[in-house]
């Protein structure tokens, strides 16, 4: 395991040194293309070709984070179904509208009735394997003892050489381990539990008890019996949420209010037990626990048994809110990458402006030497000077009720035909530059959104508080389209589509620059039927924007 981080900050690294070479290459790709293509239309400036204004620096920040963080981890895990029977069922048994009241439920101590339902350790199980793959039971024997020895609780780790110890309990393995799990119950006593780990495939994590003593395992001890996989990903699991699910599950009684015997605490003293019986004819006297020490112990163990199912619920929650946010961010890697390829044109300098053209972008209002908040602006040969007046003195109107743009961050805006890109306005991190259509100018605050998302808030819609709302528009979007659906989950698309009621109706920005109608969208509705979303929306706005 410590070999595959290395190798995968190595190759992050070397990805940081390649990245402002591979960037250019791609942009001068994208823009011979176009100039092959359409050797006739929009003539670039030749001395255009590098990217002047890339603020990508935030992203590739938080890129690199993703790369260390999921290092390993399978690309189906980020589309999984994390819960599967063993919870949908439990969930519908018991009328439970989400994890939380669940997770509730399984941490109360009438354990007896909840053993039968909430299924602790395949959940656990469950979790571990989708995070990991069938080759993590092919990991050398060094790094898997490096593993088992670095699991919570772990005071020894030995190899398996007992045949019929190993038939027993994973029949198929060709390895296994056999690692010792110790800690200390609320009363104080010490208690070991045993856990075999072998390289057969195996998610569910049994438990069961001995009743004869073994070489190294003492009467009536307990095993846990799981798989090399299992422990890989619950290491992962470890380094996502700061939990290791394995090792709790282990240390969890096998048999409930049953498992009260010695055989899993190696420090039973005189005090604890009691004689039951005695053979006239030997001597000999029988003992056993005294009757408050076997009734302490159940309760115990009965709390225990709760802990651990909440803890396997709890660990469902916190990877699903994991699995949310790498999909967020690979979504919104896709975003980043498709708006860093797109055509040149509508981002590069135009060759050949007249006149006119040249004297309304040198006396633009809104550019930054004269007072405004763009770096600089650009317009087509085809923009009308009036119509041009009539934008920028929207423009200035809403100046004082959008967010401000940071010094040193100034995006560039130009103002032109779209028709390629089939939008009415394009933002591009990249280049940072806000582009809108010529003919149109209703796209503005959308694409303002997202420079204040992607630039000026490095990349807000990937926090932790917008996720929760991400998660809630998610479900509530009604979108058939699978590519459609896809993009609208963009948390950026999600971001922007919200600031754009955000700013029509707590901001007052209502001219041309927003377009309120297109509120009744079906990809607008998880936030204008939802006001309790929207709500909490707005709130998250009102922070992110008062910072």
């Amino acid at each position: 395991m410590t070999a595959q981080m290395t190798d995968a900050q190595r190759r992050q690294n070397a990805n940081r040194d390649k990245r402002g070479k591979y960037q250019e290459k791609e942009h001068s790709e994208a823009e011979a293309t176009l100039l092959v293509a359409n050797p006739a239309e929009d003539e670039i400036a030749e001395n255009d070709h590098e990217i002047k204004y890339s603020f990508l620096a935030d992203f590739e920040a938080i890129e690199d984070q993703f790369n260390a963080d999921f290092d390993g981890v399978p690309t189906r895990f980020f589309n999984a179904d994390l819960r599967g029977r063993p919870v949908d069922s439990v969930m519908s048994y018991y009328k439970c509208d989400d994890l939380e009241e669940l997770s509730d439920l399984a941490g109360e101590h009438d354990g007896r009735r909840l053993k039968k339902y909430i299924d602790h350790r395949l959940i656990s199980g469950r979790l571990c394997h989708a995070v990991s793959a069938p080759a993590d039971n092919k990991i050398d024997d060094e790094q898997a003892e490096e593993l088992l020895h670095d699991l919570p609780g772990a005071t020894n780790v030995k190899r398996v050489d007992d045949p019929q110890l190993m038939y027993s309990y994973a029949k198929n393995a060709n390895r296994g381990w056999l690692v010792t799990l110790s800690d200390v119950n609320g009363d104080g006593e010490e208690v070991e539990r045993l856990m075999l780990v072998s390289d057969a495939g195996n998610n569910k994590m049994s438990a069961t008890t001995l009743h004869s003593a073994r070489d190294g395992i003492r009467a009536d001890q307990q095993i846990t019996h799981t798989d090399l996989r299992s422990v890989v990903g619950a290491k992962r699991i470890e380094n996502l949420t700061g939990d290791n699910i394995l090792a709790a599950q282990a240390m969890a009684p096998a048999t409930g209010i049953r498992s009260v015997n010695k055989g899993d605490y190696p420090n039973d003293g005189e005090d604890h037990m009691e004689v039951f019986a005695i053979d006239h004819r030997s001597g000999k006297q029988y003992t056993r626990l005294k009757d408050e020490v076997t009734g302490r112990r159940r309760q115990l163990h009965l709390d225990h048994e709760a802990q651990a199912k909440s803890a396997a619920i709890d660990a469902l929650i916190a990877v699903e809110d994991k699995q949310l946010a790498g999909r967020n961010f690979k979504a919104q890697q896709k975003y980043v990458k498709d708006q860093r390829g797109s055509i040149a044109t509508a981002f590069d300098d135009k060759k050949n402006p007249d006149q006119t053209r040249q004297d309304m972008m040198e006396n633009s209002k809104v550019v930054a030497a004269n007072g405004g908040s763009f770096s600089k602006v650009e317009y087509d040969n085809d923009v009308d000077p009036a119509e041009a007046a009539d934008f920028e003195n929207a423009i200035q109107e809403v100046s004082d009720k959008l967010p401000p743009v940071p010094s040193g961050r100034q995006p560039d805006l130009r103002v032109r035909y779209l028709g390629k890109h089939r939008a009415k306005g394009i933002y591009s991190p990249s280049h940072n530059t806000v582009a809108v259509d010529v003919r149109t100018s209703e796209a503005y605050v959308h694409e303002m959104a997202h420079f204040y998302d992607l630039t000026a808030k490095g990349n807000a819609s990937l926090t932790d508080e917008f996720r929760s709302i991400s998660n809630s528009y998610s479900s509530a979007l009604k979108e058939s389209d699978p590519k459609r659906r896809g993009y609208l989950n963009t948390p950026t698309e999600q971001f922007a589509r919200g600031f754009e009621m955000y700013a029509h109706e707590r901001l007052g920005v209502n001219n041309r620059l927003v377009n309120p109608e297109n509120f009744q969208g079906n990809d607008y509705a998880p936030y204008a039927k939802n006001p309790e979303l929207k709500e909490k929306l707005f709130n998250f706005f009102d922070k992110t924007f008062a910072q």
